[in-house]
């Protein structure tokens, strides 16, 4: 892979871009509350992920929170990539510390919901849900 994708992404740029939008600094006060309560990192992986994935939640055997970023994923490669990605896991993150499963289709259509809430700077209307619910839990294999 190409490393010189990487130079817009530091991470004070990632950073700065979750500290600047209403929906991410939410999500990243959202997650500091549940670290602050239950322990549990978020961590950025300067690596490629399982499976190509571009992130991915759990809980740990003392029952706190981790995440994991891997920012060599092409949908990472940018800090507002990086942000939808730490947005979309933070919904697993928030449901998983309160007790949900975090593998079902729920839960995958709830944090794509939430990313599409950053994308679009605007709850999605109910066609934009059904496109979710088709397109991302659905279809995907």
């Amino acid at each position: 892979m190409d490393l010189d994708g990487l130079g817009p992404i530091s991470l004070r740029n990632f950073g700065n871009h979750l500290g600047q939008h209403p929906v991410s600094y939410a999500a990243l006060r959202q997650v500091q509350r549940v670290q602050e309560r239950m322990g549990g990192c978020v961590t950025l992986q300067f690596g490629d992920g399982p499976s190509g994935l571009a992130g991915e939640v759990g809980k740990a055997i003392d029952g706190s929170m981790e995440m994991d970023l891997y920012m060599l994923n092409r949908a990472n490669l940018s800090a507002e990539g990086a942000a939808s990605t730490f947005i979309h896991e933070s919904s697993h993150y928030m449901r998983g510390a309160r007790g949900f499963e975090i593998g079902t289709q729920v839960e995958e259509y709830m944090a794509f919901r939430r990313e599409k809430l950053f994308e679009l700077g605007r709850r999605p209307s109910f066609d934009e849900r059904k496109a979710i619910w088709t397109d991302k839990i659905l279809n995907d294999p």
